[in-house]
């Protein structure tokens, strides 16, 4: 099944009471520098809707969450142009530990605790790979989750990675301003 949003805080909460990631593996990797980068500018990003994927087998859990993330490099003069691509798919497995859970509920946490759950391993990825295709390296903003205020959705970490996706300036003076 698939995800999409809007999703539940709530409903995904539920669920993490009674799971345990059992493991996160890597699954699919790709990364292609489709272009140079000529003169000065920035890098950006855009990171596609991931799509979740899960499959519920009592007591397990298994999801299937892939990004693809497009390397931006914008001229001084405005001129914008993809230089490289980058995807990567996880499987996250988890262990439920009751067997009342409510199946509603899978959605909502894969689509939230899922994408938290795999976060730190795709930045650490994308900016290893960054560096291997010869670019510099790519670090995605952090996204966290525990405090009430800062509540994470899938909608808000978009929110915080749209604010995010400017990586900085490339070439000729170390400050842009």
């Amino acid at each position: 099944m698939t995800v999409s949003p809007p999703l539940s805080h709530e409903a995904a909460s539920r669920l993490a009471a009674i799971t345990n990631v059992r493991g996160i593996r890597v699954v699919r990797l790709h990364a292609q520098l489709e272009d140079d980068l000529d003169g000065t500018g920035n890098l950006t990003w855009i990171l596609k809707d991931p799509t979740f994927i899960w499959e519920y087998n009592k007591p397990g859990l298994i999801a299937f969450i892939p990004f693809e993330l497009t390397i931006k490099f914008r001229s001084e003069d405005g001129a914008e142009h993809n230089v490289g691509v980058v995807q990567v798919a996880y499987r996250v497995e988890y262990a439920v530990k009751e067997e009342s859970a409510n199946e509603d509920d899978i959605p909502h946490y894969v689509g939230i605790s899922g994408f938290l759950h795999v976060w730190p391993y795709l930045r650490a990825e994308v900016q290893s790979l960054t560096a291997k295709l010869g670019l510099p390296s790519l670090t995605l903003p952090v996204v966290v989750s525990g405090h009430p205020a800062h509540k994470v959705t899938l909608e808000r970490a978009r929110d915080v990675l749209a604010s995010k996706g400017e990586y900085g300036h490339i070439g000729g003076a170390s400050d842009p301003e």
